[in-house]
């Protein structure tokens, strides 16, 4: 944890979760001190829950790219390419998305 910002006086309530800090004035009653450390807490969680939601996106999206490569240069339905895709994918023991990152960098042309 940082050590309190020297700018705020001692007397009042720092209250930090995550990157999120906030300073609250010491007359503020202890019920929404409790409220608000509970809604940063759900800030923090939220902004992680996005974190893995961006992560998923940018899989599907190399994964979606990969299919349309294979679908043309095999001449082969998306679904097939999918499959192939993801046969490929267990029988070299790699991620699915770590193959279609290499499939769409063109780094592999043997799927």
């Amino acid at each position: 944890m940082p050590p309190p910002n020297p700018m705020i006086p001692p007397d009042v309530i720092q209250l930090e979760v995550g990157e999120v800090r906030l300073a609250v004035p010491p007359s503020t009653p202890p019920e929404a001190v409790a409220t608000i450390e509970q809604l940063l807490a759900m800030v923090d969680k939220l902004a992680e829950r996005t974190a893995q939601l961006h992560i998923a996106l940018d899989s599907r999206i190399a994964i979606e790219q990969a299919k349309g490569i294979l679908a043309e240069r095999k001449g082969i339905s998306t679904e097939a390419a999918f499959e192939l895709l993801r046969a490929t994918a267990r029988r070299r023991r790699v991620s699915l998305h770590r193959l279609a990152e290499a499939v769409v960098a063109g780094r592999d042309e043997t799927v």
